[in-house]
């Protein structure tokens, strides 16, 4: 079971706030059903079933990129939660730690590169 850090504070800020409840649970979904390098494959169905309504993802993504990118659709279909790695792991990857390695690879095997990350600052 993969255990994450949850921004309390997200219920402070406007653009979560102006999501549509349902909406609200997809972004919880997504940050809770990502990989540990925040990436995610799409599963619509999977996901309708575990919210319990019917989402439009295009319309998640138009509403989770409203005023800052915050998800990047990626060549293969992915999504990489734009602000995931930083928030969980810090602003520095480290090559002798097996976790950052990991996401190193997985970042590379999805054309992810690490400087395209924000507020990553040192790897």
């Amino acid at each position: 079971m993969a255990k994450r850090f949850h921004d309390t504070e997200i219920w402070n800020q406007d653009w979560f706030l102006e999501l549509p409840p349902t909406y609200m649970l997809v972004w919880n979904y997504l940050l809770d059903k990502c990989c540990h390098a925040g990436i995610w494959k799409p599963n619509k169905k999977f996901m309708e079933y575990s919210i319990g309504a019917t989402i439009d993802l295009k319309k998640a993504l138009d509403l989770f990129n409203n005023g800052k990118k915050r998800i990047r659709v990626l060549d293969n279909g992915r999504w990489f939660i734009e602000d995931f790695i930083v928030y969980q792991y810090g602003p520095h990857l480290n090559g002798n730690n097996r976790l950052h390695v990991s996401i190193a690879n997985i970042l590379a095997d999805n054309k992810i590169k690490l400087t395209s990350i924000r507020g990553l600052t040192q790897v």
